[in-house]
């Protein structure tokens, strides 16, 4: 168990997991887990408020891709493959987890298929695209920001 500042910015401590409580807090959605931390760095406090990461497996040569590449429809989770003619194609994708920017991929991928990351809501099957690379990837990324934020 793995204990985490409230803004998850910083690993506080890690512990093993003794007891979850079997209740949600309606109001929080949360639940409460009781967890014996050794301490030694002192960052943890009596009562304090914590996020919490349990480990529950590790998955060797596992694939994941950035999480602004899932897309969900009404067939559930989805991603926008580049073909070899650069033209885009939907494929659905089984995703088991989303943490930290990252989704790990159930099936539905191969390693080197190539997705796309940004400005999907602009595309349809058999749209051609441009792969961009370097600057000008930083360019169109400032520019689909400024693009999401004026409504």
């Amino acid at each position: 168990m793995l204990a985490f500042s409230q803004d998850d910015s910083t690993q506080l401590d890690e512990g093993k997991l003794e007891l979850i409580d079997n209740q949600i807090v309606q109001t929080t959605g949360t639940i409460r887990l009781r967890a014996t931390f050794p301490n030694a760095r002192r960052m943890l406090w009596p009562g304090e408020l914590v996020n919490a990461r349990l480990l529950l497996e590790i998955r060797h040569d596992g694939l994941t891709v950035a999480a602004s590449a899932i897309q969900q429809g009404p067939a559930g989770a989805f991603v926008w493959i580049i073909g070899a003619d650069k033209t885009v194609q939907m494929r659905p994708v089984k995703v088991a987890q989303i943490s930290d920017g990252q989704a790990l991929i159930d099936s539905g991928l191969r390693a080197g298929d190539k997705l796309v990351v940004d400005g999907q809501y602009r595309l349809a099957a058999g749209v051609r695209v441009e792969e961009l690379s370097g600057k000008a990837a930083l360019g169109a990324q400032l520019q689909s920001a400024v693009e999401q934020a004026i409504p």
